[in-house]
């Protein structure tokens, strides 16, 4: 009798040890329940239609903005002659081989030979644009910029991608290798004045330069002064001189009897508190004026054409978890309003990062990141829970120990 009960005490407490391990081993499992999330957003907000710009009717253009890249261009883009719009790429390749400080303006210091004189002297008589020299001369790399990039002057294109190349043809060689690198697949550039008309580019590819350019701080500098003083030649201007009208910052004019005119320009245009710098160029104009002319109501155009969209404003439902313990669903939302300036007609795309989540956690936890994205534009936001994730109770738990 005794036996049998120690045998029922013993039959009890192990009875009692199982079923505080269930309950343990219940609750254990429980706390590491991982949802997976369910993902809702299916459509963002539409963006209204481009509207028409206002190409030249003559010739061929483009237009782009910079962090939006390339955006249209206007017939076909077939390599033509550049003339001196070429000298952006000048720039650009000096400046990349010999950089300058924001600032810098007094060294290094180029000092021209009498090379460089017969350099002057050959394209004077060829009636191409220059800026007097001497021999002995002195001009600080700044300088010889500005003197490249106002008057336009073709001797200093020369003088300068021999002072930084050691020659011509080395010049060439790296302006060629720059646009492969821009991917300005229609340019070809056989010297560093544009004087050559087989030096030749696309309105596309010529934006493309141009935008890089643009991001050098000394070039964007250089290119936006209508006036400079040199050494020799004294005080020179620019030849763009649509500088400051509609707010015009730059960039190059060019004009030969085989490219006819061409023009890159770059003017800012503020958008929702955007400032945005927008590039056109249009080449084989009838002459350069026509050809500058005809940028500003192509520049207007473009300014019409950006607009300010609230993609996903802020507490947008994204997705949901949906625990298996209750019939309340977990939704999941914005953390912050999603607006953009995006160029009309551009397509969005959505991608939604919400990690699986395991109970429990608070209201307002970040679960993952929602992004919106198109070409030269882009925003997220943060996703949060909108109210707690609770862990699943004992009662839950004692089901589903497994």
């Amino acid at each position: 009798m005794r036996h049998k009960k120690l045998h029922l005490r013993f039959a009890s407490l192990l009875m009692v040890g199982v079923l505080i391990g269930y309950s343990g081993l219940a609750w254990a499992h429980g706390a590491e329940q991982s949802l997976t999330p369910t993902r809702t957003l299916t459509t963002l907000a539409s963006v209204p239609a481009a509207s028409a710009l206002s190409w030249p009717s003559y010739g061929q253009a483009a237009v782009g903005a910079e962090g939006y890249g390339l955006i249209d261009s206007h017939n076909n883009q077939v390599p033509v002659p550049t003339a001196s719009t070429a000298k952006i790429m000048t720039a650009y390749a000096v400046l990349k081989a010999k950089p300058l400080a924001f600032g810098e303006q007094t060294s290094p210091v180029i000092t021209l030979t009498q090379a460089d004189v017969d350099i002057f002297e050959s394209f004077l008589s060829n009636d191409g644009s220059v800026v007097a020299v001497t021999s002995g001369e002195q001009l600080s790399e700044y300088q010889a910029l500005q003197a490249l990039m106002l008057p336009s002057a073709n001797n200093i294109a020369d003088s300068l991608a021999i002072w930084a190349f050691g020659s011509i043809a080395n010049y060439v060689a790296y302006a060629n290798e720059l646009a492969a690198e821009l991917n300005m697949d229609n340019t070809h550039i056989e010297d560093a004045s544009g004087f050559s008309p087989q030096t030749v580019s696309t309105a596309a590819d010529l934006v493309h330069l141009a935008l890089a350019a643009m991001k050098d701080p000394v070039f964007a500098q250089i290119v936006s002064q209508s006036t400079a003083v040199v050494p020799v030649a004294g005080q020179i201007h620019n030849v763009n001189g649509l500088l400051g009208r509609d707010n015009i910052i730059g960039v190059k004019t060019g004009n030969t009897d085989e490219a006819g005119g061409c023009f890159v320009a770059a003017a800012t245009h503020v958008v929702d508190g955007k400032t945005l710098t927008v590039v056109t160029a249009i080449m084989a104009a009838p002459d350069l004026v026509r050809s500058m002319l005809d940028s500003l109501p192509l520049l207007a155009s473009t300014k019409a054409n950006f607009t300010s969209v609230m993609i996903l404003p802020k507490g947008t439902t994204v997705g949901a978890y949906a625990p298996t313990w209750t019939n309340q669903r977990v939704l999941l939302r914005t953390a912050q309003d999603m607006k953009m300036v995006l160029w009309k007609g551009s397509r969005l795309t959505l991608d939604t990062g919400i990690k699986t989540a395991t109970a429990p956690l608070p209201e307002n936890s970040k679960v993952g990141t929602v992004y919106v994205h198109t070409t030269g534009a882009n925003v997220s936001s943060a996703v949060v829970t909108a109210m707690p994730l609770n862990a699943p109770g004992l009662s839950w738990r004692l089901r589903h120990p497994f």
